[in-house]
């Protein structure tokens, strides 16, 4: 429908292999056990004191040892987004069933380091070789599938053809194969029901 830039920076790798880009519009994420704090636009660095305030303020005000997740993660901290839509900035992991009060301490000490750090917008990655694919696995943390070594060596071994695609993973491919894609457009793929003749209204209205 359009094309976009995503992101923009440069990249170094060392003698080991490991890749750093320095990306000049996101952050990495603040992320501690079960909690992160998407930071992966550049814009909600301004918010982080807010965000340390008022996690600081709960644990200050209540003295509980264990918090639901649906709290800290949907209303413990609103901010506005663009417009009047509000967000909460914090996710918590699908799996927590609690959060307790240094799980909130340590995500407020990782603020603290995220504010204080130079490199932020740094990101880590090493090239791995499974079955043929030569893919980067993400270095920063452990939560997504793209930095799960597990579930990427899963999907590859559950590709049914050769020309499958893996899900959330940057793959390297041949020069000849780059020279022929890097210029094509993709064709606009309709859901079936868009295809579909538009029924005319009647006379009546109906």
């Amino acid at each position: 429908m359009f094309v976009e830039e995503s992101d923009r920076g440069t990249w170094t790798r060392d003698s080991l292999g490991l890749v750093t880009m320095q990306s000049t519009m996101h952050y990495r994420n603040i992320e501690v056990g079960p909690l992160a704090i998407w930071t992966w636009h550049t814009n909600i660095s301004e918010k982080l004191p807010q965000i340390h305030a008022v996690i600081g303020n709960l644990l200050n005000t209540n003295k509980s040892l264990q918090f639901e997740p649906d709290f800290i993660g949907e209303r413990l901290v609103r901010l506005q987004s663009r417009g009047t839509n509000l967000y909460s900035p914090i996710s918590i992991n699908d799996e927590a069933k609690q959060i307790s009060r240094s799980q909130l301490s340590s995500l407020m000490r990782a603020i603290e380091v995220f504010t204080n750090r130079m490199d932020n917008q740094n990101f880590h990655v090493a090239p791995v070789e499974y079955k043929g694919f030569i893919f980067l696995l993400w270095q920063d943390a452990e939560i997504p599938l793209n930095r799960n070594l597990v579930e990427i060596k899963k999907s590859i071994d559950n590709l049914k053809e050769e020309r499958d695609t893996l899900p959330f993973v940057y793959v390297a491919i041949d020069k000849k194969t780059f020279d022929e894609e890097a210029n094509r457009t993709q064709d606009f793929i309709f859901h079936p029901e868009m295809n579909q003749p538009r029924k005319e209204p009647s006379s009546d209205g109906k």
